[in-house]
């Protein structure tokens, strides 16, 4: 895990439980190439990634979630859950966790979204409670 931002010791954020519940994700997840948790702010605390692009993207995934929202607000629907974009070859999931933080998921194009949901909806409890004080 790559640990992106210093949280302050007074707050109950748990980093080994976060690194474990991320490690875990990985694994379950077939074709998952980039697994980040943003901040209110689209600033990364904590990546998986094969790449170096994470914190560009989580800003991107933080805007995406916040447009939904509003999206949503506009046409007067109730709460959304997750944002899916899609390309021929990838796809981007993100959610938005409690506290204003974001999850994002990049994923192969051919990988089963009931399985990705199926364990997103396993896992986000774990982060938001690795977060601790911070959520």
């Amino acid at each position: 895990m790559t640990l992106l931002k210093e949280i302050g010791p007074a707050l109950a954020f748990r980093p080994e439980d976060l690194d474990a519940t991320l490690e875990a994700m990985t694994q379950a997840i077939p074709g998952l190439r980039v697994l980040v948790i943003g901040d209110q702010n689209g600033l990364p605390i904590a990546s998986r990634t094969k790449g170096t692009r994470s914190i560009a993207a989580t800003a991107v995934a933080t805007l995406i979630v916040t447009a939904a929202g509003e999206l949503a607000e506009t046409l007067e629907l109730r709460e959304f859950s997750d944002v899916l974009v899609e390309g021929p070859t990838w796809k981007v999931f993100v959610r938005r966790l409690r506290g204003g933080f974001t999850f994002m998921g990049v994923l192969d194009g051919a990988v089963n979204l009931g399985l990705v949901r199926i364990e997103i909806e396993r896992r986000c409890p774990q982060i938001e409670a690795a977060l601790g004080g911070i959520v």
